[in-house]
């Protein structure tokens, strides 16, 4: 119920008190059978935003402090 409900499979592993999170996920993770389906969904929405603006925390244009002062970019994606 917790992994239909999206609640972190690590959460769930340690409320069932299992010992390794692959138990958790080999006994479970069939009750969520769309989970591969919404990753790659979530993943080309990532990618697409990314391609189109600047994600949150993105600095375009910041000067280097070295003697060329050449515009950098710097990304994260989560």
């Amino acid at each position: 119920m917790l992994l239909t409900q999206g609640v972190h499979p690590k959460i769930v592993q340690e409320t069932l008190g299992h010992s390794q999170i692959g138990l958790t996920l080999d006994t479970y993770s069939h009750v969520v059978p769309g989970l591969q389906q919404d990753a790659a969904r979530t993943i080309d929405v990532l990618l697409t935003a990314e391609s189109e603006e600047p994600a949150v925390g993105v600095k375009v244009g910041v000067n280097q402090p070295d003697s060329h002062a050449q515009a950098t970019e710097t990304r994260q994606i989560f």
